[in-house]
């Protein structure tokens, strides 16, 4: 045998976990079926119905103690893995148990019982039940390893993906955030700073060319003082200040132009946690903008309730042209972000010429 056979070979033998369900019922099964087998060489009525019954109740509790070995002897791993040579370790140790029960109540029953569980073991009959063991778990258990192994590889990956998820939010918030500080610290006041320099230069040179700069200074007043603010705002929401409603009003105002919002909020979000209001923030935040720029709608209806399930409902629905089978785009990333960071379920629904809707589900409590 090569060694790349031997070691599939002995990966297969084991070590395996105890699957304690099927190993009771399998007891159960084996010893039962062998009762049955029997009782069909007694004399049909009381005595036979007696003879089942007290081999089931037998049954039953070695069941229960075969269950029980196995159960103490994996939790000697302590979570840890385990070697082949120990795993077999455990099925000789396991096995031994089995031999003592059977040893001792084979005396302390009749004959019809003794043979039910079978004569005390020799060195044969013990090597042939540890073998026997041996190959049934293997056969039994692999399916239940190999499962086992592959969901551990998906939740690996779940975790992997959740952490690069919270990765991109983060990097984001902070984008966010030094491009709203950079606008506020260096923008405005390079913006104030040329004000006072085109103001200085009007007053050098006459009222002419001070009022032909006025229009432009008064701009660029504009600009500092009212467009860079709500852009700030947009960029990293004062959510405690202007609360969840506030905070997508002012959203809604930078694309007012050409679209229609209606937007319906219930009270009690407000309640919710700074990490969820932000979450809820961003996933409207996206969602507006994939409705005008991706539609394009002219109306857009924003609904935040919570139901009776401790469940927010986040629905953003518009009057676009629709597709049946719409492509996600970058702002897709950020909601399935959020999704992720919150546990939140995302449902798209939409049909050409019915619109598009996004729907979010978010727990209250997680």
């Amino acid at each position: 045998m090569t060694s790349s056979r031997w070691q599939r070979f002995k990966e297969w033998l084991g070590p395996y976990d105890y699957n304690y369900s099927f190993i009771f019922a399998a007891v159960i099964a084996l010893y039962s079926a062998q009762s049955r087998v029997i009782s069909y060489s007694m004399t049909a009525g009381l005595v036979r119905t007696h003879f089942i019954l007290i081999s089931l109740s037998e049954n039953l509790l070695l069941a229960i103690f075969v269950t029980a070995i196995f159960r103490i002897l994996h939790l000697t791993r302590r979570g840890r893995a385990v070697s082949l040579a120990r795993y077999l370790i455990e099925l000789v140790i396991g096995m031994l148990g089995v031999s003592l029960a059977i040893a001792i109540s084979n005396a302390h029953k009749p004959e019809p019982l003794i043979r039910a569980w079978g004569p005390n073991d020799t060195p044969a009959l013990f090597a042939t039940r540890l073998l026997f063991t041996v190959l049934f778990v293997a056969l039994t258990h692999r399916n239940l390893r190999s499962l086992k192994a592959r969901l551990k590889t998906v939740n690996d990956l779940n975790e992997s993906l959740e952490g690069k998820y919270r990765t991109l939010v983060e990097s984001d918030e902070e984008i966010r955030d030094q491009a709203a500080r950079y606008i506020h610290d260096r923008v405005q006041a390079e913006i104030t700073l040329v004000n006072v320099k085109l103001q200085k230069v009007g007053a050098l040179h006459g009222a002419e060319v001070q009022e032909s700069l006025h229009p432009a200074i008064s701009r660029l007043e504009k600009i500092r003082a009212i467009d860079l603010k709500l852009v700030s705002q947009i960029l990293t929401p004062n959510l405690e200040a202007e609360g969840l409603k506030g905070a997508i009003e002012t959203l809604c105002e930078q694309y007012q132009s050409g679209v229609e919002y209606q937007i319906l909020i219930d009270v009690d979000v407000n309640e919710c946690g700074e990490e969820l209001t932000l979450g809820i923030y961003r996933i409207i935040e996206q969602g507006i903008i994939n409705a005008i720029t991706h539609g394009p709608a002219s109306k857009v209806m924003i609904r935040i309730q919570k139901s009776d399930s401790d469940t927010y409902l986040l629905e953003i629905s518009d009057n676009g042209p629709g597709a049946y089978n719409p492509k996600p785009g970058a702002g897709s990333v950020i909601i399935d972000a959020w999704c992720s960071i919150l546990d939140g379920v995302k449902e798209i629904e939409s049909e050409v010429d019915r619109g598009y809707t996004l729907r979010v589900r978010i727990p209250a409590k997680r």
